[in-house]
């Protein structure tokens, strides 16, 4: 995240990094850890309460990897939502008829707030997605 973006969206989202970092953080402590106390025992023996911890690690991965698709996203609507700030290409126009799906026949892109030009991308009757 750049320095300059101060609003409330952009100060959540490094809120949430450095908790996810924490995580992070936390997770390997505990891999070390864990670790350890396996490297105590006989090999192939581990007690259930070692079991459980991995597992628990593993479980804390699954939703740091959760936490930051859903962070990622986050990112991506805020670079959309605020191009002057992120850098981030927009859609800055369209124009031609819409069909029936409500598109229009051309969108017009700005590759960066203030480019002073636009590319103009026109529409064909392909239509990608799950089929």
């Amino acid at each position: 995240m750049g320095k300059s973006a101060h609003t409330p969206a952009y100060e959540q989202i490094e809120f949430l990094e450095r908790k996810l970092q924490e995580k992070e953080d936390k997770i390997e402590h505990l891999n070390e850890y864990t670790d350890k106390l396996a490297d105590l025992l006989p090999v192939g023996m581990l007690p259930k309460d070692i079991e459980n911890l991995r597992s628990a690690n593993a479980e804390m991965a699954d939703e740091i990897e959760r936490l930051k698709e859903k962070c990622d996203k986050q990112v991506e609507i805020l670079r959309s939502a605020f191009p002057e700030k992120s850098g981030s290409y927009f859609i800055c126009g369209s124009g031609g008829e819409k069909d029936a799906n409500n598109l229009p026949e051309t969108l017009l892109i700005s590759p960066m707030y203030g480019a002073g030009w636009f590319a103009s991308y026109k529409k064909t009757d392909h239509y990608g997605g799950k089929g």
